[in-house]
């Protein structure tokens, strides 16, 4: 990945072959005049430069929070912060979340953290939906309301071979996602507090 000018170029030459090859071909409309297919609106000129920086936000903090539940579980588990990079490095976020009470009553010698853990497990549950919905929901801007709407199709399961999918519109300012970052970057200080809690108290068994 990001392999230098030579990396894009290939990249770049492929996609040139193909438009070359289609030409100026578009798809037929329908008898009632409709595109059977066509982009989104782009979300690059669809959102402000504010919104954008904060979505990027709300990613690069995740990012950094996947990588310090590593460093916590690797550290809890084996007492070295660098060796759970390989082995959990991969993992999902929600599987990283997952894993801390199971190390934490694993490796810690009293249970009168257990209210906590539980806790601080559900507040990372909640943020790490947060994050799916910015990262994986499709973007829009309200003109009228000048403020983005994100997009989420979600799925439901009413039998076991019957599946209902809808779509869950809501809106989101580049304050709330903002505020998003804010409490990952809270989070990542949380956890550390919690582990230098932990060792100064002597709870960890080694």
């Amino acid at each position: 990945m990001f392999s230098g000018s030579t990396y894009f170029s290939r990249i770049r030459s492929t996609f040139a072959k193909f438009k070359l090859r289609l030409g100026k071909r578009i798809p037929s409309p329908k008898t009632d005049g409709s595109i059977p297919f066509s982009l989104i609106q782009d979300p690059e000129t669809a959102l402000s430069i504010g919104e954008l920086r904060a979505i990027g936000r709300v990613t690069v903090q995740t990012a950094a929070l996947e990588l310090d539940l590593i460093r916590f579980l690797s550290t809890l588990l084996f007492g070295n912060p660098d060796i759970g990079v390989s082995v959990f490095l991969g993992l999902n976020l929600k599987s990283l979340i997952d894993m801390l009470p199971h190390a934490f009553r694993l490796k810690v010698k009293t249970e009168s953290y257990d209210d906590d853990i539980m806790s601080l497990v559900s507040a990372l549950e909640k943020l790490a939906a947060e994050r799916n919905t910015i990262v994986h929901g499709q973007w829009h801007y309200d003109v009228t309301e000048h403020r983005v709407l994100k997009t989420k199709a979600r799925k439901t399961k009413r039998a076991k071979r019957e599946q209902l999918y809808f779509v869950q519109t809501e809106k989101a300012s580049a304050h709330q996602l903002n505020e998003i970052a804010d409490l990952i970057v809270l989070a990542r200080k949380v956890l550390v507090a919690f582990y230098q809690k932990l060792l100064s108290n002597k709870l960890v068994a080694t």
